[in-house]
């Protein structure tokens, strides 16, 4: 599970980091450019920070679930997944947030620099739990 799981998370940040790439070269992707203009409204972005929120109160939901079970139980299967759920609602939140300083400032270029370290960080993970599962 550990090993699917490492996979899954490696082929997730390799896609991520292959977004952010393709954002680079082609800044325009969420309908914005690389000037400076002024806030404005852009129908890509707020879907993208329509589903962040959507994922954040989810996250939310279920992380509350997660620690009132694990209140009731031993079981360190439910405290390794409300660990993992709340490291999940802090990069939802951060990305969120990255959106919103993009939406509010037109800095297309916040969005591709977050998401190479998003990508970043979960190779990183991704190799943790590999090394974790190798020991």
């Amino acid at each position: 599970a550990a090993f699917s799981e490492g996979l899954f998370i490696m082929a997730s940040a390799l896609y991520i980091l292959r977004e952010a790439v393709l954002k680079f070269i082609v800044p325009g992707s969420l309908g914005l450019h690389w000037r400076l203009p002024a806030p404005i409204a852009v129908t890509a972005l707020d879907w993208a920070m329509a589903a962040m929120t959507l994922s954040l109160a989810i996250t939310a939901v279920l992380v509350w679930y997660l620690k009132r079970k694990v209140q009731e139980s031993t079981s360190l299967i439910l405290r390794a997944d409300t660990v993992h759920y709340q490291t999940d609602l802090l990069s939802n939140g951060g990305i969120l947030a990255t959106l919103g300083l993009v939406r509010l400032t037109g800095w297309a270029w916040l969005d591709p620099v977050i998401g190479v370290a998003v990508a970043a960080y979960g190779l990183l993970r991704s190799r943790a739990a590999h090394t974790a599962q190798a020991a």
